[in-house]
């Protein structure tokens, strides 16, 4: 075009300056590239136009598909474009919207609040929304707009429903309030401590929880530990029914459909309908038409421990609604909470019963105990001797009443360690010396202690104490008693005085006696001489007997002197065989007499501990009776042995077959001169047997016979071990040789 309007105006090319033709060729090579990048350019707009459209299609496509109204407005609230939701429910056109005012058509209940959301959009140029509700078809509906700035001029209105989110929202928030009047029923029901309290506040809680007109509880009798009770609660609705219902509550226990619920042991939840068809439902004939109806109905098994069924909870007549899955679900819980709390009410009333029971016994324990301390107190009072009790550290909690008339003052005197200062410091150190041993051997405390009396002077008093112990076998105290035995003391002494004179005058007119008797014996021999054979015969036989008696005094002098050794000696024991002093002491009888046939029978092994000296006298004259006593017995025997059915005490036994005697006399046997036969039958003195007692006694044994006249005699004794004369006083009081209480000789 370019090269035409040159040739027009300047004529053929060649007349056209080459200057100005190499700037045609520029301009025509411009225009070509020109040329092909428009159609490069008209190409790519074309294709761009078509991808706009696919887009915008696709845009409108999902556009269409949102489920929300959306709308598009100017600054003046004019509608400009439509887009119905598919699930708005407002069957809305955009014929009949475009064009006019929002407010005055989608949101004329909140129009107020519409306008300041607008004006606030379009001043601060961001997204704003608002909430609202408004009548459909009869229901309430809840929505939601969200307000969006579009370029400068234009608002996007977008309006979803919210129904379905708000309803979802008001049963959780229903759901949550169901459970904290749950959480609120269960510390209400399990402060409870009484059986119908706590079913009443079930019945009256739980009712709340779910909000319904009716609740019923009920405990079933003969139903394992739960007690049988009821409870109930109704609205304001059932008061004039129940008013003239005799027994509240009691007519639904006939019913069928709650016995199916204890017999499944199941939860059962219907509505009227599913009710009144339940096979089982039957309505009692008392009620007539005085019912209201229930219209609907849940039911709850009550169970124990081991899941067995025990009652019911029952509910009806929910106030808004049926009953739902929800309300069901809290109840179970509850009932839960519930059953432990009635088994915890059970076994509280069982502990309570227990614990009167147990207080009763207490009660009488105490009492029991309190005259069974009276009892103690005034025989203690009583006692003719000191009684006293002290703790595991030696401190006296208790003393009698003799004990204050001894050394003076009243309770609670002399209490703890008080007593030392009456108990003479020598006897004080040795008491505390022995409290230290039997504390912890826990043996008996047993001694002897001087006491200072009232008057001054001082008592002698052998105590013994044994400890108490408890269930555990520890100690829990030492009970003792104190025996006043100066007077038995005083007596011991002139007991001993005496028998020290009275051996000393033995010992002594035995000796005195011996010079005149040698002199009457060497002169009565003299005499016997001058006799002559023809002089008369009762001259002799007066001779004789001066003889005789002579020689029978001597025999008593000996007696005497060995019995007053017997008593002196100082005992000194050692082991010994007891079987060879007896064969030894038979073999000087036998030497004596080797003429006589007799049979001895010896028991080997008796093994004693005992003064060898005083135990050979006490086997000589036993022996020696056995010997003299079987002198006029053909087939004589004697036996020394051990006695098989003396249990712990090991007692022997010398027997033999002779003469016996009559058990009625055995009380003379052991007494010094006493004789149960005449000299004529059997001489002697009668000292041996008071010898041989004399011995045994000293040993701290006993001995005692048996006999038969004409059958035999036994004699049995035991040996315990060794004592000195006056070692043992009255009452088994054992004393030692002490200076304080005089010499024991």
């Amino acid at each position: 075009m370019l090269k035409r309007q040159l040739r027009r105006h300047l004529g053929d090319p060649p007349s056209i300056p080459p200057e100005w033709q190499a700037f045609i060729h520029g301009v025509n090579d411009a225009y070509r590239e020109f040329d092909a990048d428009r159609g490069m350019l008209e190409h790519s707009l074309e294709l761009s136009s078509q991808e706009l459209l696919d887009a915008n299609s696709e845009m409108r496509a999902v556009f269409q598909a949102i489920p929300d109204l959306v709308l598009r407005l100017n600054h003046q609230g004019i509608i400009l474009d439509i887009k119905a939701g598919t699930s708005s429910g407002l069957m809305l056109t955009r014929r009949n919207l475009i064009g006019k005012q929002i407010r005055d058509t989608l949101f004329v209940d909140v129009a107020d609040q519409l306008l300041e959301s607008f004006r606030r959009v379009i001043q601060e140029n961001a997204p704003t929304g608002i909430e609202y509700s408004t009548v459909l078809q009869g229901q309430e509906s809840h929505w939601e707009a969200r307000l969006v700035p579009l370029l400068e001029t234009q608002i996007v209105v977008i309006v979803r429903d919210i129904t379905a989110r708000k309803h979802a929202e008001k049963r959780v928030q229903e759901d949550m309030l169901t459970m904290q009047r749950a959480t609120a029923a269960a510390q209400a029901i399990t402060q409870h401590q009484t059986l119908e309290p706590l079913l009443q506040e079930l019945a009256g809680q739980a009712r709340a929880v779910v909000r319904a007109r009716q609740c019923f509880v009920r405990l079933l009798p003969n139903r394992n530990s739960f007690e049988a009770g009821s409870g109930m609660s109704f609205s304001d609705k059932y008061v004039e029914w129940h008013a003239r219902v005799n027994e509240p509550g009691s007519a639904d226990v006939g019913i069928g459909v709650d016995a199916a619920v204890c017999e499944a042991n199941l939860p059962m939840r219907l509505t009227q309908a599913g009710l009144q068809s339940h096979p089982r439902w039957c309505i009692p004939a008392e009620w007539g038409h005085t019912r209201p109806p229930m219209r609907g109905w849940l039911a709850i098994p009550l169970k124990n421990r081991s899941g067995e069924n025990v009652g019911l909870l029952e509910f009806s007549d929910k106030c808004e609604g049926e009953f739902t899955q929800q309300d069901q679900y809290v109840v179970e819980q509850l009932v839960q909470i519930a059953s432990a709390a009635i088994e915890n009410v059970n076994l509280l009333e069982e502990i309570r019963q227990l614990n009167t029971k147990l207080e009763l016994k207490v009660a009488d324990r105490t009492e029991a105990l309190a005259r069974q301390e009276a009892l103690f107190q005034a025989a203690a009072d009583q006692a003719p001797q000191v009684m006293w009790i002290v703790n595991t550290q030696g401190a006296v909690t208790y003393v009698n009443r003799f004990w204050y008339e001894l050394v003076g003052g009243a309770p609670p005197k002399w209490y703890g360690h008080e007593w030392t200062e009456v108990v003479h410091p020598e006897d004080v150190a040795e008491m505390q010396e022995k409290w230290k041993l039997v504390s912890q051997s826990r043996e008996m405390f047993t001694g002897v202690r001087r006491v200072r009396a009232a008057n001054g002077s001082y008592h002698v008093l052998a105590y013994r104490a044994s400890p108490v112990l408890d269930s555990r076998g520890d100690v829990t105290c030492w009970i003792g008693m104190d025996t006043d035995i100066t007077e038995i003391k005083a007596i011991e002494a002139a007991l001993r005085l005496s028998n020290r004179e009275l051996e000393a005058f033995s010992y002594s007119v035995s000796h005195d006696l011996r010079a005149p008797l040698k002199t009457i014996d060497g002169f009565s021999q003299l005499l016997a001489k001058q006799l002559r054979a023809d002089d008369s015969a009762k001259v002799h036989h007066y001779m004789s007997r001066i003889r005789n008696g002579v020689a029978h005094m001597g025999q008593l002098i000996e007696s005497l002197l060995a019995l007053a050794q017997v008593s002196r000696n100082t005992l000194q024991p050692v082991p010994l065989d007891l079987s060879e002093i007896a064969t030894a002491v038979f073999s000087e009888l036998q030497a004596g007499e080797p003429d006589r046939q007799i049979t001895v029978v010896v028991e080997p092994g008796l093994l004693v501990e005992a003064d060898e000296g005083l135990l050979f006298v006490a086997m000589e004259n036993l022996l020696g009776n056995a010997w003299k006593f079987t002198s006029r017995r053909d087939g004589a025997e004697i036996t020394v042995g051990r006695s098989p059915n003396a249990g712990t005490e090991e007692v022997f036994f010398v027997s033999d077959n002779g003469a016996g005697f009559d058990m009625a006399h055995a009380d003379k046997l052991f007494g010094a001169f006493q004789r149960l036969h005449s000299a004529a039958e059997f001489p002697g003195t009668g000292v041996g047997l008071a010898t041989v007692s004399r011995v045994i006694t000293r040993h701290g044994g006993r001995i005692w016979a048996e006999s038969q006249p004409g059958v035999g005699t036994t004699f049995f004794f035991s040996l315990s071990r060794s004592y000195s004369a006056g070692e043992k006083l009255p009452g088994g009081f054992a004393l030692k040789n002490d200076s304080r209480f005089g010499a024991i000789d």
